[in-house]
């Protein structure tokens, strides 16, 4: 495998840096963006007076980046806290103790590296909690695994200067060169990976897109395709044709021609139709800001596209068009209850996640033998009939894992290294593939999973997890285990809904003191914009109001929120 994925991350020239935070790190000048965005004073010296593996500088690495050898000569050990938990593992396997002795890619990984990891891993459910506890009480072990729904108070840079992790920019070119690659690749995601005051607080996993420069769109429209036939209709490309599918279906007999699957009334695809590029509340819980059409930012409930598309559900609701009980119909309480009505044949079109589709399909067939479900676009804007815009965060890096070296850490030069470790060839296959021979082969220098993966008997996704240490992938090739996991059908849906919309980055960079302010907004006004949607939605008395709901969003502070996102937008970009 050496040398054939990941050709782009080279070893990058091997300079001395400052010694300021790490003992024995050598001596050289920072740059102008290192001094101003140094370590503070108390992490600086913390890590002068840890104990530094003098193994971990001796580490040599060939003209691919890979180590030759391991990391020390003797044994050490690093204490690892992972605020992921169950979030990489699924049903009775879940990432215990047990799941990793048992993992053999975990194990190739502390022999490659000669480090025994001690493993600390909260309940599943606890890691939020557990982290609070763990940064509140001092004692922080080596090195914290996060991702994105475990945040440190205040952010990344506030991490730095309250002395819990480790700014690794000035030594990363030295220490983490694979690392360094990676994010380099291109300046979006160097951009995404640094923080405002240019540090590189935590090492972020980086998501490697299927499409470039794009997202990957596993959710989107799926629509019975031999109802369409039967009403001599084609996919639709507008609501209007949306809305006349639908009307046939009702026709037919379909007792919920259309369910969004989503319980705030929010469906991303008709939205995006009407102008509104960001749900104010996105399945995934992020904030709805967007840039609106004179490039300030937004809120999409106080857009004249928004009532305009609640007018729209409104009417779908009362002609039986709409789910009746969409307001309950969630993708993680009530999916077994929506797949059994679709394989019923009581659906005709929803909005949906990619993952359940094949068995949804699988007992419609069983139902109706000739049913057929295709995926469809999302409809072209209403106002100009152009491709529609969809607001994105970070595309590369911050949607996944991180990894911050913490300065109570006692060797940090040596986790530097190991994090670098699992960048390089090896450690991009470990941690993604598992053991070359055992779990994979390389066919054409592209890996191909063998059955010890694919046909392990409670499914693929399990084969994977306990088999390979995906815990630790911070160059996430997705693409290559989607091309294998999924269905060439999945594949196709995936494209369509990815290719159907024009995706931008809004990202913002928020102080402490501003994220608490938009926080403190914004937590009220999205519950309040979520009950007024249902609301307008199922009844015409608070669709008709709807321009004094908006007077009253603007009265719970969105103007006010809007200004802190728009310097925070700024602030970024400009950096």
């Amino acid at each position: 495998m050496k040398g054939k994925l990941r050709k782009g991350i080279a070893l990058l020239g091997i300079t001395a840096l400052t010694a300021a935070a790490l003992a024995g790190c050598g001596s050289g000048k920072t740059t102008d963006n290192q001094q101003a965005a140094g370590a503070s004073a108390s992490v600086a010296e913390t890590a002068a007076e840890a104990k530094d593996s003098d193994t971990a500088a001796l580490n040599k690495r060939d003209e691919n980046g890979n180590y030759v050898g391991p990391l020390c000569e003797e044994q050490k050990e690093l204490s690892i806290f992972f605020a992921i938990g169950g979030a990489n593992f699924s049903g009775a396997q879940t990432f215990t103790q047990e799941v990793i002795d048992n993992n053999p890619s975990y194990q190739k990984l502390s022999e490659n590296t000669n480090i025994k990891i001690n493993y600390i891993i909260p309940a599943t459910g606890e890691e939020e909690a557990q982290f609070n506890l763990l940064i509140a009480s001092g004692n922080y072990p080596d090195i914290i695994v996060g991702n994105t729904g475990i945040s440190y108070p205040g952010g990344m840079d506030q991490a730095v200067e309250d002395g819990c992790f480790i700014d690794l920019a000035p030594y990363a070119e030295e220490y983490m060169p694979n690392y360094l690659a990676l994010i380099k690749e291109n300046d979006q995601s160097y951009k995404e990976a640094t923080t405002l005051e240019n540090r590189m607080a935590v090492a972020y996993a980086k998501y490697m897109p299927e499409f470039e420069g794009k997202e990957l769109q596993w959710w989107g429209q799926v629509i019975r395709k031999d109802l369409l036939d039967k009403a001599g209709l084609d996919i639709p490309e507008t609501v209007d044709e949306w809305e006349n599918a639908l009307k046939a279906f009702k026709d037919m007999g379909i007792e919920v021609p259309y369910s969004m699957l989503n319980t705030t009334g929010m469906d991303q695809a008709l939205l995006a139709a009407y102008g509104i590029e960001k749900a104010p509340v996105d399945f995934r819980n992020d904030i709805g800001i967007y840039p609106g059409s004179d490039g300030k930012l937004t809120y999409g409930a106080v857009e004249a596209g928004y009532k305009d598309y609640l007018t729209t559900m409104n009417r779908w609701y009362k002609e039986g068009l709409l789910d009746k009980e969409f307001m309950t119909r969630s993708l993680m309480s009530t999916m077994d209850t929506f797949l059994a009505m679709f394989g019923e044949g009581k659906v005709g079109a929803c909005y949906t996640l990619d993952g359940p589709l094949p068995s949804m399909i699988l007992a419609l067939r069983n139902t109706v033998p000739d049913a057929d479900a295709a995926a469809v676009g999302y409809p072209v804007r209403v106002a100009d009939g152009a491709k529609p815009k969809v607001s994105i965060k970070q595309l590369y890096c911050g949607n996944g894992s991180w990894f911050a070296i913490t300065s109570k850490c006692a060797d940090p030069k040596l986790a530097m290294n190991f994090i670098d470790y699992l960048c390089s060839e090896d450690g991009i296959g470990l941690t993604n593939f598992g053991i070359e021979g055992e779990t994979y082969t390389m066919n054409d220098g592209t890996p191909v999973f063998t059955d010890t993966i694919m046909r392990h008997p409670s499914g693929s996704s399990d084969g994977l997890r306990l088999n390979v240490a995906c815990v630790f992938a911070i160059s996430d090739e997705a693409k290559y285990r989607n091309a294998q996991f999924k269905s060439k059908e999945n594949q196709e849906w995936d494209r369509i809904w990815t290719e159907s919309t024009e995706q931008y980055n809004t990202i913002w960079s928020l102080t402490a003191e501003e994220e608490q302010q938009v926080s403190t907004i914004m937590n009220d006004i999205s519950t309040y914009v979520q009950e007024e949607t249902i609301k307008a939605i199922t009844d015409d008395t608070a669709l008709s109001n709807w321009d004094n709901t908006v007077k009253q969003i603007y009265s719970m502070g969105i103007e006010e929120a809007l200004n802190i996102y728009q310097t925070g937008y700024e602030r970024y970009n400009n950096r």
